[in-house]
């Protein structure tokens, strides 16, 4: 066994403390932590976190299920076996000697297939010291300078602003501009009808075929950028899963163009959406102070990525990014190196935790401490790699991709920060 790890088994049927995850739904384990945790379930390395479980009743399950408790790096630090009718109430505790974090895994089956999420609970440990899985190049930030200055000077913006419709005293409008090889960056745009001079908020879908309907924000000029360079929408404003499909045949976009840094997919993305940027700032109707950043997954790592490379965004809130740590023990979506071969080099022009370096405006993330899709320590390296004090990060203890029910937290503390940084 691994020295860097401390491990103990605890079996009992002792009373729990009243416990940290209460899901609604008797099928899923109830999970505390010892009292000294508080919440989130944070710790120092070397100390010990008990994760205290509570066993549900699930009809014709199997009467044996297994504990196992897993470093980011995949190691198992413990397992077990145990029997439901001997302990409905478990205790395991464990301990990391670096930075990171420790997850437990609950595996029971029911007609062979396992009766819930495997994954139920993580504990971090000295979570502010994680870092990134490498170092950026040397011309990271010089690569991108080039790229939009090349973008612009070969490609000419074209923009075409297709009015839709006038509701709730907002214009709506779809807004495309050129991009390379012919393909166009859509977006919708909300505009108040009212004259005046506004701030502007900017979301970002997260992966899939994008949003294809403007939304509106009182006293706000409001935009989704769509990362696609094809049309992904119906004429009644649906999604078109039947061109999604087809974009993603026979390999899923967010890889499609790799290893070559300015064939990759979201090189055009990363230019189109900024050029949409140039387009909004360039409106009469904006206020020339304010311009936020929203997103998520997909949407939230684009969120920060433009907080780094555009100098007129002046905030950014980024829930579960993606694309962060590709070289790192847990990368996050879509996990490129596992994907692609002789990506290791490209990856780090993508590498959200590279952006966050050179970002100086107020920052808002959120971390789903059991998500796997993105890993709480990718989003992470890229969290702490964001110089200053101006940024916040909210912990789902209970949290996977996408927060559903427990999404309600962050929810109200990211649209506080957003109200915030549109009229401070």
């Amino acid at each position: 066994m691994n020295n860097n790890v401390l491990k103990k088994i605890l079996l009992s049927a002792a009373a729990l403390v009243p416990t940290a995850y209460a899901s609604g739904n008797e099928t899923l384990p109830e999970i505390s932590f010892n009292g000294n945790a508080g919440m989130p379930p944070l710790y120092r390395c070397g100390e010990t976190a008990e994760f205290r479980i509570r066993m549900p009743e699930i009809p014709e399950a199997e009467k044996t299920f297994q504990i196992t408790l897993l470093d980011d790096r995949n190691r198992k630090v413990l397992q077990k076996d145990c029997n439901l009718a001997e302990h409905r109430e478990v205790s395991v505790s464990g301990t990391l000697q670096e930075p990171g974090f420790l997850r437990c895994r609950i595996l029971l089956r029911k007609n062979r297939k396992p009766a819930f999420r495997p994954l139920v609970a993580a504990a971090g440990f000295d979570v502010e010291k994680i870092r990134p899985g490498a170092e950026p190049d040397a011309d990271f930030m010089g690569f991108w300078k080039t790229a939009k200055e090349k973008f612009d000077r070969k490609i000419p913006a074209d923009y075409q602003v297709k009015f839709m419709k006038s509701a709730g005293g907002f214009r709506h409008c779809e807004a495309t501009c050129a991009n390379y090889d012919g393909t166009r960056t859509y977006s919708f745009i909300s505009i108040p009808e009212k004259p005046g001079r506004y701030p502007i908020l900017v979301k970002i879908p997260p992966a899939g075929p994008g949003i294809w309907r403007p939304f509106n924000r009182a006293n706000t000029i409001t935009a989704t950028v769509n990362v696609h360079h094809r049309r992904m929408g119906l004429p009644d404003g649906k999604q078109d899963q039947k061109a999604f499909k087809a974009l993603n045949t026979p390999l899923l976009y967010s890889f499609q163009g790799a290893p070559d840094r300015e064939k990759y997919y979201y090189y055009k993305s990363i230019l189109g959406v900024q050029r949409i940027l140039d387009y909004l700032t360039a409106r009469p109707e904006w206020d020339g102070r304010h311009l936020v950043m929203d997103g998520q997954s997909q949407g939230g790592a684009f969120s920060l990525m433009m907080a780094a490379l555009y100098p007129k965004v002046t905030a950014a809130a980024a829930e579960i990014p993606a694309l962060c740590d590709h070289r790192g023990p847990q990368a996050g979506w879509p996990r490129l190196l596992a994907k692609i071969r002789n990506a290791d080099e490209m990856s780090g022009y993508y590498d959200t935790a590279f952006f966050c370096r050179e970002i100086r405006v107020p920052v808002i993330v959120a971390v789903g401490m059991i998500d796997t899709l993105c890993p709480p320590r990718s989003v992470l390296a890229a969290f702490n790699s964001i110089p200053g004090q101006e940024k916040r990060l909210v912990y789902g203890p209970f949290t996977g991709h996408g927060w559903g029910k427990k999404m309600k937290d962050f929810e109200s503390l990211r649209l506080e920060f957003i109200r915030q940084q549109l009229t401070k």
